[in-house]
């Protein structure tokens, strides 16, 4: 691809993240903001592979985008790897009485490790989802779901999945104004195989 065409492409995801960002989706925003349910602060967990394959990492800045949305105040990025320090850290925040909701989209290696972890100190695992997709077609296997809502994807070819997937976990328990659930960019094709996860922890969680 020519340095012309990718600044032509980039002026046009620009463009659609502005019109996203309008005055009736920060009022939709504010609303969400406003609601009486608790915030709760989320830590999302990205994979910190430098190696890792264009459509993951173009996978990962959809969904990072989608949760910043939606808790850009209480949002914090970590990334993980297979090191053994950033593993003890994960296991402290793992155990810590105070509420926090942990979301990712990792691989399947990191995100089987992230559960165990997760099971090994008690947490509760309120999210676990497969996802596959092609230029064909996208598959979704999910098999832990607390979720009030499912992924309502209606362009196959799209992110707009993926980006429903980001606003639903990082909103947890609370209801999502539908102007949220829109994607910035429709016409972005993901691939690849990804594992999302929402976790919770902290005694109160429960209880909003």
């Amino acid at each position: 691809m020519s340095i012309s065409r990718r600044v032509v492409l980039q002026g046009a995801s620009l463009a659609s993240l502005a019109t996203l960002f309008s005055s009736s989706v920060f009022s939709a925003f504010a609303q969400l903001q406003s609601t009486s349910y608790k915030a709760i602060p989320v830590l999302l967990l990205a994979s910190d592979a430098p190696t890792s394959p264009k459509s993951a990492r173009e996978a990962e800045g959809a969904f990072i985008g989608s949760v910043r949305l939606v808790a850009s105040h209480d949002l914090s990025v970590q990334r993980m790897s297979f090191d053994l320090r950033a593993l003890r850290v994960l296991d402290q925040q793992l155990r810590s009485a105070t509420p926090l909701r942990i979301v990712g989209l990792l691989d399947n290696g990191l995100a089987n490790l992230v559960i165990d972890a997760a099971r090994n100190a008690n947490a509760r695992v309120h999210w676990l989802g497969w996802h596959h997709a092609t230029h064909e077609s996208i598959q979704h296997r999910i098999q832990i779901s607390e979720a009030s809502e499912c992924i309502q994807h209606r362009n196959e070819h799209s992110s707009q999945w993926l980006h429903e997937l980001g606003v639903m976990l990082a909103a947890g328990d609370r209801a999502v104004p539908p102007l949220l659930k829109q994607s910035p960019n429709l016409d972005t094709p993901i691939t690849g195989s990804f594992v999302s996860l929402s976790i919770d922890v902290g005694r109160d969680l429960s209880h909003g």
